[in-house]
């Protein structure tokens, strides 16, 4: 729905959006729902694991693309290391 780590100022205005839908949403369960705090504990439970897997994920694609630059650099390109 939002972008993480936004590039542009278009999907920063997404983000904002969805973040202040979030806050609304979480605001009106908050206050009158019953039992609306687990609500709010589940919705930042979701945020948390989608951003720890976006960041994974980057982390893991940086240090393969280091990898197989190394490996190019060293002759060791067409070699099966399944990276």
């Amino acid at each position: 729905m939002a972008y993480i780590h936004p590039k542009n100022s278009e999907e920063q205005k997404i983000s904002d959006m969805v973040y202040s839908l979030f806050r609304m949403l979480l605001h009106h369960a908050i206050k009158h729902e019953y039992g609306g705090w687990r609500v709010w504990v589940d919705t930042l439970a979701i945020v948390h694991s989608k951003v720890r897997e976006d960041m994974f994920v980057l982390t893991v694609y940086s240090e393969s693309v280091v990898i197989r630059c190394f490996f190019r650099y060293v002759g060791w390109a067409n070699t099966n290391y399944n990276l």
